[in-house]
């Protein structure tokens, strides 16, 4: 298995590292600057069991250390730097396949508040990365493909390990995993230009603030004709003076007099799709009731399903009265019937 406590390399293969840096370490200190790679299939000739199902990897050392290897603890202790281009998401086969995966694009749309409800088709203008039409993505002058990096070995990063800290970071030797040493002077060797894009994109009935819409493939393209990213479409809904939305239901309010609310009416409730329900009020209603249409909210988005429209009430109070009115008031507090009916404990608790 893998041991982080040899910097996240296997037993068998410290070992062999070990007996190949105390031959390094004969080099003279002239050319210990020029990283010396090998492939761990030429120094294990000799698999095991541990080794056979182990994965072909480049390693690189970095020879600046003075007295090699001296065991486990002189292995921690020492400035030695192991390289490594393991798990590696690239084609290392030749510097024409080290293709990468382009970008995503994070574009925002805004959307009204009819187009939420009944869905829409949009133009979306953006900018992004696609392949230079001069060299066609290689990135080079000639028709030769680029080099493959021989440090990284075409993975574009590589893993730097001492004792039990591993970090990873891009290689600086090249671009990606290959080196261009006559690169395109449209695109400057990266094989994309920035252009303007014109989507026709299709915004499904029920979308509200914040949902990400994911076009696939419509995002940056790849390095080295590599796949394209996603285009993904941040919705911002405009708000709405009557409507609020809450899940997919839909919350509206709706006025009534005193006289109404004590006697009972029907209103007319207008719903988002732009049609009006009668809505039937009971005599005795209380102020912050609640009444639900079914089925009249918002459509989801990954179903068939719709939400409902919460009307609650808002009771209005006159201000100013007449003579009469007042008289009438007056008369009706007389005769009991502003008393509240008693309520038991437990309907009052529900």
């Amino acid at each position: 298995g893998i041991n982080a406590e040899y910097g996240g390399i296997t037993m068998m293969q410290f070992k062999t590292i070990l007996k190949a840096s105390r031959k390094i370490q004969k080099i003279p200190r002239a050319h210990s600057q020029t990283p010396l790679s090998f492939r761990s299939t030429e120094i294990l000739k000799k698999p095991t069991q541990h080794n056979t199902k182990e994965k072909v990897v480049p390693i690189t050392i970095r020879p600046f250390f003075s007295n090699g290897f001296r065991g486990r603890r002189s292995f921690k202790n020492s400035s030695l730097k192991l390289v490594s281009t393991r798990k590696s998401n690239y084609t290392t086969a030749n510097a024409d396949t080290v293709r990468q995966r382009g970008d995503n694009i994070l574009q925002p749309i805004d959307v009204t508040f009819s187009e939420s409800v009944h869905g829409t088709k949009k133009d979306v203008n953006f900018q992004r990365k696609e392949q230079c039409s001069e060299c066609t993505g290689r990135g080079t002058k000639s028709n030769l493909p680029p080099k493959l990096c021989t440090v990284c070995g075409g993975a574009g990063f590589v893993d730097i390990a001492e004792g039990l800290i591993v970090e990873r970071t891009d290689c600086t030797s090249c671009d990606g995993g290959v080196v261009i040493t006559d690169p395109c002077h449209v695109c400057k060797g990266s094989g994309l230009v920035v252009k303007q894009a014109l989507l026709s994109c299709t915004i499904p009935a029920g979308v509200k603030t914040g949902d990400l819409l994911c076009y696939k493939s419509e995002g940056h393209n790849g390095k080295r004709r590599g796949p394209c990213g996603h285009l993904f479409l941040n919705v911002q809904v405009k708000p709405h003076e009557n409507f609020k939305r809450e899940g997919q239901n839909v919350l509206t309010e709706a006025s009534l007099s005193v006289s109404e609310a004590i006697l009972g009416t029907t209103v007319y409730v207008s719903t988002i799709y732009g049609d009006s329900i009668l809505l039937t009020i009971p005599p005795g209603t209380q102020p912050s009731e609640k009444f639900v249409i079914k089925g009249k909210g918002y459509k989801s988005i990954t179903t068939n399903d719709y939400g409902d429209h919460i009307v609650t009430i808002k009771l209005s109070v006159p201000r100013r009265l007449n003579e009469e009115q007042k008289k009438m008031i007056t008369e009706f507090s007389k005769n009991g019937g502003d008393r509240l009916e008693p309520i038991s404990p437990i309907e009052e608790y529900w």
